[in-house]
Parts: C-alpha cells; sequence; structure tokens
C-alpha cells in the first residue's frame, strides 16, 4: 500500500528554487560569453517565467486564484513550451517549430482562460495540454536529434513519461471532483518527481551543450590561428 505522499506547496518550492539555481547559472554564462544565441536567452526567458509561475502557483489560498491559477498556469505552459522549443534544435532557427509551439500556447491560453471555473477543471485542462506538450515535445527531440546524441534521448524519454503521467493525472482528476492542485495522492507524486527529472536534466544538458560548443568554437579559433 502507498502511504508515503508529498506535501505538494514543498515540492512547488524546489521546483522553483531548480528553476532560479538555473536561470542563475545561465544568465552568469551568458555575461560571460562572447557566443550568444537567441536560444541561450529563449532558455533564460522560459525558465525565469516558469519560475515566476511556479511561484505564484505555490501562493494558492494566499492570493486571488486570478494570479495564482490564471497567471501562474498561463506563465508556466509559456516558459515550459519555450525551453521545450529551444532543446528540440538549441540555436538552429525553424519557424515552424516557432508557429507549432505559438498555436499550441495561444489555444491553452484560450481554452484555459476560457473555460476553468473551479480548481478541479483547472487541473484537468493543463494536465492536458501539459501531457500533449511533453509527448509532442519528446517526438520531436528525438525527431531532431541528427548528432544522435544520448543526452537528448534521454531528455525525449523523460519527457514521453512525463507526459503519460501528466495525461492519467488529468484522468484521475476528470474522474475525481475534489482532486486539486494540492490533493495528495499517487499519481500527483509520481507526476511532480518526472517533472522535476525533466526540469533537472534539461537545464543541466543545456548548460553542458552550451560548454561544448563554446569548446567547439575555442578550437575552431586555435586552429584557425594556427
Amino acid at each position: 500500500m502507498y502511504n508515503f505522499l508529498l506535501d505538494i506547496p514543498t515540492i512547488l518550492f524546489f521546483l522553483l528554487l531548480a528553476h532560479l539555481a538555473i536561470a542563475v547559472t545561465l544568465a552568469i554564462y551568458l555575461i560571460q560569453s562572447v557566443s550568444r544565441h537567441t536560444s541561450d536567452r529563449r532558455f533564460l526567458l522560459g525558465t525565469l517565467l516558469q519560475g515566476v509561475g511556479l511561484y505564484l502557483t505555490s501562493q494558492r489560498g494566499r492570493i486571488p486564484n486570478y494570479y495564482s491559477v490564471n497567471w501562474g498556469n498561463v506563465l508556466i505552459f509559456l516558459g515550459l513550451a519555450l525551453v521545450m522549443r529551444t532543446l528540440i534544435t538549441l540555436e538552429k532557427p525553424n519557424k515552424y517549430l516557432d508557429i507549432f509551439y505559438a498555436i499550441v500556447f495561444g489555444l491553452f491560453v484560450i481554452v484555459f482562460w476560457g473555460t476553468v471555473k473551479n480548481l478541479n477543471q483547472s487541473v484537468i485542462i493543463a494536465s492536458a495540454f501539459l501531457a500533449f506538450l511533453y509527448l509532442s515535445s519528446a517526438v520531436l527531440m528525438a525527431i531532431y536529434n541528427i548528432e544522435k546524441s544520448i543526452l537528448r534521448y534521454s531528455l525525449s524519454l523523460t519527457c514521453a513519461v512525463s507526459g503519460v503521467l501528466m495525461a492519467i493525472r488529468g484522468i484521475s482528476a476528470f474522474n475525481q471532483t475534489n482532486f486539486t492542485l494540492l490533493s495528495k495522492n499517487g499519481i500527483q507524486d509520481a507526476t511532480f518527481i518526472m517533472v522535476f527529472f525533466v526540469v533537472i536534466l534539461g537545464g543541466t544538458g543545456y548548460l553542458l551543450l552550451l560548454r561544448e560548443r563554446s569548446e567547439l568554437l575555442l578550437k575552431k579559433a586555435n586552429h584557425e590561428l594556427s
């Protein structure tokens, strides 16, 4: 029997700390780097937006739901979409992916702000769209992984698992009208733990890729000078 249930506000707090740590580390890198790309700023912005969204969400019951539910979820979704978009092709531009993620975000805002009437519905709608975002990003990461990077395949797999768990979470909320963000149950625990893994793997993975890019640029410069 599953008796150990995580405290959701505590999980949200650790997710917030993880996003802040990644954002600060990336910001320091960008300040010192001579090779900055739009993708770097997009990833940083996405991480910061998720951090703000998580803070608003963690204040559930302390601030009006308009900020905690409506804006908290929208900022988290927008930030995640920016991060996922960046991880798929890194610094390489792709207008079709830009359009895809813009459409998904636009649909989320319209549906979430237009249909959510209570806290249970917010979990259902958010989980459904997050499941789609994670699963579609997992597929796209695998397709665009031209370098056959083990790291990006691992991130793709983690996103896929997160997507499946989000879908199960949404179904559970649909079948239980008292299911909210702060509900304590096994699917909540599994979902948030996997999301935490995505954050850590995505953040550290992107930083490692930036370091690799800098080393390649340095080798190229040394080769041209020799």
